[in-house]
């Protein structure tokens, strides 16, 4: 297999499972609220580290222009904006006890529509937050009057130690090369400031029992993460851990069928009912460590 690991930089690299096609229009792939779960390249595992991604057939500038061009017309995703709210207030809680005096500067990359930053901008938070979709980043500021940066976090050229908390909501996953963006996270994040990623669980039950079928693996999807994988990781980058649980999502009954499903449907409204569930989801908290 002629791929080299990201993370150790071995060439033990072997094939855990073999590519499934796709063939619905880019658009709809890069949406995010995509449902193309179990659709796939190559996924690939390093024998020395342990790390798992997905064979790149795609180059990275022509996927950052898809990202660019997709869109939620159905406004799918801002559909479940009080479920949304109820998902990051779980995680604005538990992000904030680990703090020793409140936080002033937020970074959100990968903002989407800034449904979360607009909940810290409510409690008087100065926030910033980056997002490749020219559609989410023209109704984050029609919805709630942010000016997000339409790019990527690299271009968006930050200051150095200028932010308190960096956040990352099911993200990671998505870059080329997450070690790179790791890198620039750290140089814009203050000493001692934190970092929080929300990414799907590879060590998670639904992954070990579903293995291909698993519904992470998607094609807009290039690394996977366990709990374990992502605190090596990230440690070699800089960054010590310091909690990690299971990241519960708030959605109504009738978004969970609709995904299931693969297409929108209209039910009853018996169906709008709100449920909190664990998919098989983490979020990790990290503290930047200066060396």
């Amino acid at each position: 297999m002629s791929s080299v690991c990201a993370l150790c930089g071995s060439d033990q690299v072997g094939l855990l499972y073999q590519r499934d096609e796709c063939v619905r229009p880019i658009s709809a792939r890069f949406s995010p609220v995509a449902d193309d779960f179990g659709i796939h390249s190559n996924i690939l595992k390093c024998r020395r580290c342990n790390l798992v991604w997905a064979e790149q057939t795609r180059d990275s500038a022509q996927t950052q222009v898809d990202y660019s061009d997709s869109s939620d017309t159905s406004e799918l995703y801002l559909s479940q904006r009080k479920e949304r709210e109820r998902t990051f207030e779980r995680s604005w809680a538990w992000i904030n006890r680990h703090f020793d005096s409140p936080p002033k500067r937020v970074l959100d990359v990968g903002a989407s529509a800034g449904i979360f930053l607009n909940l810290l901008k409510q409690r008087g938070l100065e926030v910033s937050g980056v997002e490749l979709s020219r559609h989410s980043t023209k109704r984050a500021h029609e919805e709630f009057g942010l000016d997000l940066f339409n790019g990527s976090l690299a271009d968006a050229h930050y200051p150095d130690n200028h932010f308190d908390l960096v956040t990352m909501f099911e993200v990671i996953e998505h870059f080329s090369n997450p070690f790179r963006e790791l890198k620039e996270i750290k140089r814009v994040l203050r000493k001692n400031g934190l970092l929080l990623i929300a990414t799907p669980n590879l060590g998670s039950l639904s992954a070990r029992m579903m293995r291909r079928n698993w519904w992470s693996f998607r094609e807009m999807h290039l690394f996977y993460f366990s709990v374990d994988s992502l605190r090596a990781a990230l440690l070699a980058d800089g960054f010590e851990m310091l909690d990690s649980r299971a990241y519960r999502k708030t959605f109504k009954l009738s978004y969970y069928l609709s995904k299931a499903l693969g297409r929108h449907v209209s039910l009853p409204k018996v169906f709008d009912l709100s449920i909190t569930l664990p998919l098989g989801d983490f979020e990790s908290l990290f503290r930047k460590v200066d060396r």
